[in-house]
This record gives structure tokens, C-alpha cells and sequence, in this order.
């Protein structure tokens, strides 16, 4: 991932974080991300998500065919009763 990140920072001509590179790749999955933070400057850095693209070896290397969800998924919710 910080390879990649890497990458993305040099065609973008700014740094791009690991938590930017998964932020946006989440939002291109169709996924919500829900990143923590309360700093202010976190904050910001993970709404800077929107003006670099991914290139297609990055994008290679961040598409893979499995890919676990962590976390509660309402849909899939059963009762246990």
C-alpha cells in the first residue's frame, strides 16, 4: 500500500497518504468508508480525495478478486432468536 501511495504521490505532484489511497479506492468500489479521526487536519486530508486518479498499475495492484468487508453489514443481518 505505501508503495502505492508513493506512486500516486509522484504522477500527482502532492503526497498522497495510504489512508487517502484506500478512502478513495472504497469510493470507486461503491463502498462507504467511514474513516476516525477528530483531528482537524485528518479530517481534511481524507476529503482530499477528489482531485488525483488512480493510474492502471495502481489500480492493478488494488483490484484484486477477494476482498474481505469487516464490520456489520445490515443486509446480511440475521437474528439470532
Amino acid at each position: 500500500l505505501a508503495q502505492v501511495s508513493a506512486e500516486l504521490s509522484k504522477n500527482a505532484g502532492k503526497t498522497i497518504s495510504p489512508a487517502q489511497t484506500l478512502i478513495r479506492w472504497s469510493l470507486e468500489q461503491g463502498f462507504i468508508p467511514l474513516p476516525k479521526t477528530v483531528t482537524a487536519g485528518r479530517i481534511a486530508s481524507n476529503l482530499d480525495v477528489f482531485d488525483w486518479e488512480f493510474t492502471d498499475e495502481a489500480r492493478k495492484t488494488l483490484d484484486k478478486d477477494s476482498h474481505e468487508i469487516s464490520g456489520w453489514d445490515p443486509t446480511v443481518y440475521q437474528d439470532p432468536k
